[in-house]
């Protein structure tokens, strides 16, 4: 947290180097900045903090303006994209923690998919189909989850994921035991 006592440490961001900061606790902060409206007026814009907003899925971002143009962008991956090394180029920013809005460095990595997958899942943030009991309606037979009941039936757990959560057409008798027991509360 930064106190009055306590400076941010502040570097620009990429490609806004002129108009914003970003602290390496992700505070970002508006340059002072004199700009050309389209219809010729200038307008000075004086230095603040930039308040982040969340996103539908929880992460906070915040819009930066260069020419007119507007961008969004997460505050986890500007901080990662100003202060820690890509060197393996890996596409995701990872919350060591697991806490969307804690954004400081320390808690901050580069991480591939997979990694950024398996994470959510070892630290219980992501509980996808692997923990959902399957059921087969016709004979009544219930699995633990979705990797159980794709390998007793012989399909890929993947397949099985897309017809139980309506992507593909479901050509087997299992759906969600969630499904059946709210069909039977009626």
């Amino acid at each position: 947290m930064i106190t009055n006592n306590t400076p941010p440490y502040l570097l620009p961001i990429q490609g806004y180097e002129n108009e914003y900061e970003i602290s390496d606790c992700g505070i970002i902060r508006s340059l002072n900045r004199v700009t050309i409206s389209t219809n010729g007026k200038r307008r000075v814009f004086k230095s603040q903090i930039i308040k982040p907003r969340p996103s539908k899925d929880g992460y906070p971002r915040v819009n930066l303006w260069k020419n007119g143009d507007r961008k969004t962008f997460y505050v986890h991956q500007l901080v990662a994209l100003t202060f820690i090394s890509n060197s393996a180029g890996k596409p995701q920013v990872n919350h060591v923690n697991g806490i969307k809005t804690d954004y400081s460095l320390h808690n901050l990595e580069w991480v591939t998919i997979s990694e950024n997958v398996k994470h959510a899942c070892d630290i219980g943030l992501n509980k996808s189909g692997q923990e959902k009991p399957v059921i087969n309606y016709l004979s009544g037979r219930i699995y633990k989850n979705m990797k159980q009941a794709s390998e007793a039936w012989g399909i890929k757990y993947h397949q099985l994921k897309n017809m139980l959560n309506a992507h593909r057409k479901n050509k087997t008798l299992l759906i969600p035991l969630e499904w059946y027991e709210k069909a039977w509360e009626k």
